[in-house]
């Protein structure tokens, strides 16, 4: 049961933080680079890998995809939203007076001791 929860709690984290497009793009990379260097040297099936002019149908979707979560608000966006309530620098800040005024010092309470401490009871002679 706890790894289905630790799953799961990654899957949403992963979807919050927009990792699985991160995902998506590092695949469509590797599919390209792979479908590229079978016609092509490595140099230049690198460099139309990652040049932008040789989109596969994977960097389409990924790229749609991220544009329209920016046009959206996403849940992350509007959870910072709610957390970041922005106050006008015009507004004062006030305070309420405290409730209950701090105790005073509590060596104040204690009396001061005038008489010596007790001295041990004397023993027996018949413990010794």
């Amino acid at each position: 049961m706890r790894v289905i929860r630790c799953t799961a709690a990654l899957v949403v984290l992963t979807l919050l933080l927009g990792l699985h497009w991160s995902l998506l793009q590092t695949i469509a990379w590797t599919r390209m680079f792979l479908t590229y260097s079978q016609s092509a040297p490595f140099s230049v099936a690198l460099r139309m890998t990652f040049d932008g002019r040789h989109p596969c149908n994977l960097c389409v979707v990924v790229r749609e995809g991220k544009a329209m979560e920016q046009r959206q608000h996403s849940p992350a966006t509007e959870i910072r939203e709610i957390l970041e309530c922005d106050v006008p620098a015009s507004t004062p800040l006030l305070l309420p007076p405290p409730v209950n005024p701090p105790p005073p010092h509590i060596a104040s309470f204690i009396p001061a001791r005038r008489d010596a401490p007790p001295k041990p009871r004397p023993r027996s002679e018949s413990a010794a």
